[in-house]
């Protein structure tokens, strides 16, 4: 029993070298491009408070005309 473990160990790891040697032998080095990061396109970003203040004051202004 001891010598068929052996054995199956010696056999998982020429095949684990094997696997090794193959995927080492098809790696390709990693473009420059993949480490600089991309410039974020600039939006103008409108936080929620400041549109239901924007909102609330515009309210505000046309009740204020109505009952003038």
């Amino acid at each position: 029993m001891k010598a068929e473990l052996q054995e199956l160990k010696q056999t998982l790891d020429s095949v684990v070298a094997e696997l090794w040697k193959v995927k080492v032998k098809h790696a390709e080095p990693i473009p420059k491009s993949i480490h600089e990061p991309k410039p974020k396109p600039k939006q103008i970003v409108i936080d929620y408070f400041v549109f239901v203040g924007f909102v609330g004051v515009l309210i505000g202004v046309v009740v204020a005309c109505m009952w003038k």
